[in-house]
């Protein structure tokens, strides 16, 4: 194998419904990729018995189909994630070209316990060191057995099981044999994939229909015998089940949503996958309101607020919108409950937060929320304990004697000013 690196799609084997665990259902080897993260669990069938070579069955299963594409040398190591000895990997090998429903025995197999053989790890595989074609089950083998040399155009089925312990697992493939071509997106120029559109089908609900077949063309090019489905998981893009039938016409899941593809060579059946956003975006930006205070001029901590004061505000110039006000920013989401204009505080002299509703009147949905807040400001009062008139006695010492002198008016601020907070004192020759 010339080429390794990571094949994404095989990530979502543990995220499956165990269909991979079948011979039918195997997944398609292609790319000289080496695997990581895989997982078997569970059997689905029980495709295995003891007469088998190296006796033993399923019991957590995953199955590979394996399409040579040039002949030679084909071999693997098996590497589990965890490298306790009690996690124990088998595998069989069956073919060449033969039907699950005939399967026949395994040509190459190994189920060697590397605890229990006095291992120095838990790897398994196929190499051109060990002479054995078969090893197992428990003590007999090192887990190792000789690797096959297949020709042209062949198929074999793998078959992984992991008898005891628990971790996923990675699979490097070794050898002169190659496997088939992946298929592959085209993005020659890079662009970004994402899509982006405001909703405006006529119901304000977030989701608006995609396009999500724009680049097919590009992403196709010049490759032959190829079929790009659509899908709506990423479960059914790996297992190629109930693809779209109007990706023309895809209405979003959630925003932001997924369109998640998929590429088949209808020969080979190696695919590959791709997954882009779908945006639903709104052009509209709310200005800054500013906070409104009256003065409790009913002497009760209530009054009744213009909240239309900050329309101008909140629309920032754009004259295509309305604003709605709410009491809290849940209904302003749900654009329920609106209030006002004219509003009366509901607790006294509390500070409430008022969320105000940007939304247009026309054309595509969306909104952008803003909050500010009203007060009832109580009026400043005299503090003046004693209830005496306050007075400032001053002799004429400036040598002037013109019954006159300099007063300093502050003096009783403290007194007048109390507990009272953002106080401010003028002072004036009249009424």
């Amino acid at each position: 194998m010339k080429t390794t690196y990571g094949f994404i799609l095989l990530f979502l084997f543990s995220l499956t419904s165990y269909s991979q665990s079948d011979c039918p259902d195997a997944i398609i080897v292609c790319g000289d990729a080496s695997y990581r993260g895989l997982n078997a669990t569970g059997i689905g069938v029980q495709e295995l018995d003891f007469s088998n070579p190296c006796h033993s069955v399923e019991h957590n299963s995953l199955w590979l189909k394996i399409l040579i594409k040039d002949g030679g040398t084909l071999g693997f190591v098996l590497t589990p994630d965890s490298p306790d000895m009690v996690v124990d990997f088998d595998f069989w090998i069956f073919g060449p070209d033969v039907a699950c429903d005939s399967i026949g025995q395994a040509v190459r197999c190994s189920t060697t316990n590397p605890l229990q053989s006095g291992g120095p790890n838990n790897l398994t595989g196929m190499n051109d060191i060990e002479p054995d074609i078969a090893e197992g089950p428990g003590t007999h083998g090192n887990s190792f057995i000789n690797w096959m040399t297949v020709q042209d155009d062949e198929t074999y089925y793998l078959i992984i099981d992991r008898p005891v312990g628990s971790s996923d697992f990675s699979l490097h493939w070794t050898g002169t044999a190659t496997f088939h071509d992946l298929p592959f997106f085209n993005n020659p120029d890079d662009i970004p994939l994402d899509m982006s559109q405001c909703d405006q089908d006529g119901v304000d609900d977030h989701s608006t229909a995609f396009d999500i077949t724009a680049y097919a063309n590009m992403f196709i090019g010049s490759q032959n015998d190829v079929l790009l489905t659509y899908h709506a998981s990423s479960n059914d893009m790996t297992t190629g089940d109930n693809p779209l039938s109007n990706p023309e016409s895809y209405p979003n899941a959630a925003n932001p949503g997924i369109a998640y593809l998929r590429m088949t060579n209808t020969i080979t059946g190696c695919f590959e996958t791709l997954t882009f956003g779908l945006n639903i975006t709104s052009d509209i930006v709310a200005g800054e309101p500013g906070n409104l205070a009256q003065c409790d001029t009913n002497g009760n901590g209530l009054q009744v607020f213009d909240l239309s004061q900050n329309d101008d505000e909140i629309k920032n110039g754009d004259n295509g919108t309305v604003v709605t006000y709410y009491r809290t920013q849940q209904n302003a989401i749900d654009k329920v409950e609106a209030i006002g204009p004219l509003y009366q505080n509901n607790v006294a002299y509390a500070e409430e937060t008022i969320w105000g509703r940007l939304e247009n009147s026309t054309g595509c949905f969306g909104h952008d929320l803003k909050s500010f807040t009203i007060k009832v400001i109580p009026l400043p009062t005299f503090n003046n304990q004693d209830g005496l008139l306050p007075r400032i006695t001053k002799c004429d010492d400036d040598l002037i004697d013109d019954n006159s002198a300099e007063f300093d008016l502050t003096v009783f601020e403290p007194m007048f000013t109390g507990s009272q907070t953002d106080i401010l004192f003028t002072y004036h020759t009249t009424d």
